[in-house]
């Protein structure tokens, strides 16, 4: 009959009712001959899985999909927080898993919390000079920008070179956070060695007839480098001896030999300076002449022996009985003391005395003045030794005897 076939049309018509309405049948255990229709459940979604913020920073969550209540939670309260609607705010550097709960399902969404910091706030950059900032901290990409490009450049990986005298704020930005330095170009000076000289002329004093005495004897160089090397030293004259004196920055004059005579002999000292790279020749024409006695008054009793001085070191004198020794020294040079020597039983003694004081010359071997010449009568260009090795304490220093007999 044509009354059977009337449930299969039937259901050929649903389906293609339902394909039409976008609606999916669900074939359940039904009786044969009969369809179980349910309507898909909708999709539940998190609107983030993961999520990297810098302290401070917030983002909102959302659950799609769902219109029952959403728990939210965090598993880091510390490291981020969440609000009942899903604000996640980030507190401070570490992990945390944001939880939104729907009936009895979770949805999850992990949270990385930066502290981005740049590695200099200020920098002083010379013209053409370069430097790197870096961003530490952090994985996120770093957006770097120059305030004023025509002062400081910089490039994508945060090198920035300095172009003109200035200043420019160097920004990099960070997920929309902003970190800066400032940088101030100066123009670095130029340094131009320094040339080594000497005096042209010099005049050098000896005591008797061949002694150079200090601090004349010494030429001295100025500017002279440490590392600089001093070659070729020599005198057009054969009486006299010119070498580099090894702890002065100085040529050190004398006599070429014990019994040669210098009083009134003149003589060009010539040596070059190997220094910056370059070789310098410098030269000084020295003349030899008596050294001016260093007292303007040297008293024993009534006798000033002062003039004995000049062009002399050592002299000696007659001396009995008790006297009252009195030094004053010219202009330039400054006593330092006076010192007496004594010979008792065959042993030798030295004593110093005050200037002025009474001296009993009984026993009485010499007495020696102790003298210093100053600054402003030292040698042209003088430098104070770096190291010295002599009886005396400096170039600058120096003695005078008067032998008693």
């Amino acid at each position: 009959m044509k009354t059977k076939n009337k449930p299969k049309s039937r259901f050929k018509l649903l389906l293609i009712a339902m394909l039409i309405l976008g609606i999916s049948p669900v074939f359940s255990s039904a009786l044969p001959g009969q369809v179980s229709v349910v309507e898909a459940a909708t999709n539940v979604k998190l609107n983030k899985t993961k999520a990297t913020l810098i302290k401070g920073q917030a983002v909102q969550l959302k659950l799609t999909g769902t219109k029952g209540k959403v728990v939210w939670s965090s598993s880091n309260k510390k490291v981020a927080s969440v609000s009942s609607t899903g604000k996640v705010t980030a507190r401070a550097k570490g992990t945390a898993t944001i939880t939104a709960k729907a009936g009895n399902k979770k949805y999850n969404c992990k949270i990385q919390v930066e502290t981005p910091r740049i590695s200099k706030t200020a920098l002083t950059l010379y013209k053409n000079g370069s430097y790197t900032l870096k961003m530490t901290d952090t994985k996120q990409k770093v957006v770097w920008k120059s305030s004023k490009i025509s002062v400081v450049s910089v490039n994508s990986k945060g090198k920035i070179t300095a172009k003109a005298v200035g200043t420019a704020t160097v920004t990099a930005t960070v997920s929309g956070k902003k970190y800066s330095c400032k940088v101030t170009v100066k123009q670095k000076n130029v340094v131009t060695g320094k040339v080594p000289v000497c005096v042209d002329k010099q005049t050098v004093y000896i005591r008797g007839d061949r002694i150079i005495q200090l601090p004349e004897c010494f030429i001295y160089i100025k500017n002279l480098d440490k590392n600089a090397k001093v070659t070729d030293v020599k005198s057009t004259n054969p009486k006299i001896k010119a070498e580099k004196r090894e702890e002065l920055d100085a040529i050190q004059v004398s006599a070429n030999g014990y019994d040669v005579k210098l009083l009134g002999e003149t003589s060009t000292i010539s040596f070059k300076v190997i220094q910056n790279n370059k070789t310098y020749s410098l030269s000084c024409k020295i003349n030899v002449a008596k050294k001016p006695s260093p007292f303007a008054v040297f008293k024993i009793g009534n006798q000033n022996f002062e003039k004995e001085f000049v062009g002399s070191d050592l002299e000696s004198a007659s001396i009995t009985g008790t006297h009252k020794v009195f030094i004053k020294m010219k202009s330039g040079y400054v006593l330092d003391y006076i010192s007496v020597l004594y010979k008792k039983n065959g042993d030798y003694k030295s004593e110093r005395v005050p200037n002025g004081s009474a001296i009993n010359f009984e026993g009485c071997v010499d007495i020696n003045a102790n003298y210093h010449v100053t600054q402003t009568h030292a040698p042209a260009n003088y430098v104070p030794a770096s190291k010295w090795y002599g009886v005396v304490k400096s170039p600058l220093h120096d003695y005078c005897t008067l032998n008693i007999w």
